[in-house]
């Protein structure tokens, strides 16, 4: 799991369920056709099988990157209560291979292929750092903002939307994770 990040468990005879409440998590499932693997964040479906992938919750929606294997996403149409394949049977479902990506807003499902350069960036907290490439300075600092106990506020919109771009090295502390901005110069 990612800093600022909470889930739910519920494992049961016939299925393993996480429930992603907020912020980011990767997983790697191994295959277990009596037990299938789901992750539930915001309104979308995860279903995994045996396979490695993150998923994202985001304000504006849900993005789910694949690193090894096959996963299944389904948006707003799957409703709530418990993850099946009956319901996801009967909703608009994206499937994604390894090295894809998705971004779910609401039904709607955004699909691009990653170059392996992007891919290893969009999970590179897990290696200790974030990386950012000709994004807004607001989305950095929104992003920026899970590793630090800092508010940061920008009052021009103007320079909310100035395009950054930049690799960051976090430190691990007992408490949380620090952005190292020092190796830049920054302090």
């Amino acid at each position: 799991m990612n800093s600022n990040s909470t889930t739910r468990i519920d494992y049961r005879p016939n299925a393993r369920i996480i429930q992603l409440e907020r912020g980011e998590a990767f997983f790697r499932v191994a295959h277990n056709a009596q037990r299938p693997f789901w992750v539930v964040a915001g309104n979308s479906w995860v279903r995994a099988v045996g396979t490695a992938f993150n998923v994202d919750l985001r304000p504006s929606g849900v993005q789910v990157t694949v690193s090894e294997g096959v996963v299944k996403v389904a948006g707003d149409g799957v409703g709530g209560g418990t993850p099946s394949d009956a319901a996801l049977s009967r909703a608009a479902v994206s499937v994604l291979t390894a090295g894809e990506q998705v971004d779910m807003h609401g039904h709607v499902a955004a699909i691009r292929s990653l170059k392996p350069s992007e891919l290893l960036h969009s999970v590179a907290w897990r290696q200790g750092s974030v990386n950012f490439e000709n994004q807004p300075l607001g989305a950095v600092i929104e992003e920026v903002s899970r590793y630090t106990d800092l508010h940061i506020e920008i009052g021009d919109e103007a320079l909310r939307q100035l395009p950054v771009g930049g690799t960051f090295g976090l430190i691990r502390t007992a408490s949380r994770h620090c952005l190292r901005c020092c190796r830049k110069g920054w302090g």
